[in-house]
């Protein structure tokens, strides 16, 4: 329980740190470097160090920040790949009601409607599997971050056998449970705070969750 106190109190222990943070977040491609920061606390987190870095290297953070999220658009691509099917399914289904509307005296009708029940069907199973698949992803992808700053090499996200080893462990499955949770709450929250409540909750929320699950790794 301590560690999760610890992991959340942590963004707040310095708070000029924390509203550098918040303001590079609200900057789009700027907010690279907040990501940065956040890699960077759960590499020290890895270590036992619970310490927020100094905001002295903005370089080694943006690159970082970028790497981390190049990591995420891989990690996140079987995601896009079901969505534009999905988002096919239902071009299809608008465009076979479309037609259906139209021309109701030329088409059997059990005929129209089971060709949509099965457009219906088949939009239930994409949309369930895209759901699974999303909080798959959400669950690895934290140790993906984590094993690439552990072992400071980009390939190491990509250590696809190994990370999903180490996702198998409880020691891993409650603190992502609870830090993804504290995470979620925090921007559904703040989101709502124009300009600054959803890159405050991102933040401060992302930064928590990697410091509870970087402490959590080594285990």
């Amino acid at each position: 329980m301590d560690n999760y106190v610890g992991g959340i109190k942590r963004p707040f222990s310095d708070v000029k740190k924390l509203v550098a943070g918040v303001v590079f977040n609200i900057i789009p491609v700027v907010n690279f470097l907040a990501l940065g920061y956040i890699l960077e606390s759960g590499k020290l987190s890895i270590k036992k160090k619970g310490n927020l870095p100094e905001w002295n290297e903005v370089g080694h953070y943006f690159n970082l920040g970028f790497k981390g999220a190049v990591i995420a658009f891989v990690y996140l691509i079987p995601v896009w790949i079901l969505l534009s099917a999905l988002f096919g399914v239902g071009y299809l289904y608008y465009s076979a009601r479309s037609i259906s509307s139209l021309n109701q005296l030329e088409l059997p009708t059990l005929a129209g409607n089971l060709g949509i029940f099965s457009l219906l069907a088949g939009g239930g199973i994409l949309a369930a599997l895209t759901v699974l698949l999303l909080i798959g992803v959400a669950y690895l992808l934290p140790l993906g971050l984590l094993h690439f700053m552990d072992e400071g090499k980009f390939k190491s996200a990509f250590h696809y056998k190994k990370i999903i080893k180490m996702s198998l462990n409880e020691k891993y499955l409650f603190p992502w449970a609870i830090s993804a949770l504290y995470c979620l709450l925090v921007t559904l929250v703040l989101i709502w705070i124009p300009l600054v409540g959803l890159a405050f909750g991102t933040f401060v929320g992302g930064l928590s969750m990697l410091t509870i699950l970087g402490e959590a790794y080594n285990s």
